[in-house]
């Protein structure tokens, strides 16, 4: 299956979500009042340096802020099973910076999403592949941080999104060129309004 295609004369990064069985502020721009929060229990196997973690994590803020989500990171040193000094609260969500991806998954995708059939958002989690990040980032000649952060909010949409379904346009879409990764680093490639309504609606049947 050729999940990696041709766009534009260059290379796509392709983000995928699978279906389990059974901060920074762009000038210029308002804030959006009243944001639903999200914690998300970030656990770095793939030992980022720590400028193009704390780049990542703003962009991917930004991302989400201007969807009115507040997204606030939490360094774990374990995967899912841990408990990152505490259980996993009803609005905490899992995400793992893998430097491989794991061997039953395509090499393709530089991240996915395992949704699991539960109403707790703790029950899923997200990955991303560093080194297919970086893969991408040299064909595209873009910089690395802005393809992980573009990777990042993807997968963290499918989890709040809860579908393994993608969009036309914006995050959300399953291939993003160059240019959308360009977008990404200027703090315009974003969710669609129906995606940011639904977010914040699941979020709110969700008490902190």
């Amino acid at each position: 299956m050729n999940i990696l295609g041709a766009v534009r004369g260059t290379r796509a990064v392709l983000l995928m979500a699978v279906v389990a069985a059974g901060s920074g502020a762009s000038p210029g721009i308002p804030q959006p009042l009243s944001p639903e929060r999200v914690y998300v229990r970030l656990a770095d196997f793939a030992n980022l340096s720590g400028r193009v973690r704390a780049e990542a994590e703003a962009s991917v803020q930004w991302v989400f802020r201007r969807a009115g989500v507040e997204v606030e990171f939490v360094e774990c040193r374990t995967a899912p099973a841990g408990t990152c000094g505490k259980p996993a609260g009803l609005r905490d969500i899992w995400l793992e910076i893998l430097q491989e991806p794991p061997k039953n998954m395509p090499r393709d995708p530089a991240g996915f999403a395992v949704l699991a059939p539960s109403q707790r958002l703790s029950d899923s989690y997200a990955a991303v592949s560093f080194a297919i990040v970086a893969s991408r980032a040299r064909e595209m000649n873009a910089p690395e941080v802005h393809v992980l952060a573009a990777a990042i909010a993807h997968e963290l949409g499918h989890l709040l999104l809860c579908t393994s379904s993608h969009g036309r346009t914006g995050i959300m879409r399953q291939r993003l060129d160059r240019e959308q990764i360009e977008r990404m680093g200027q703090g315009t490639l974003l969710f669609t309004d129906r995606e940011a309504a639904a977010m914040k609606a699941r979020l709110r049947s969700v008490q902190p």
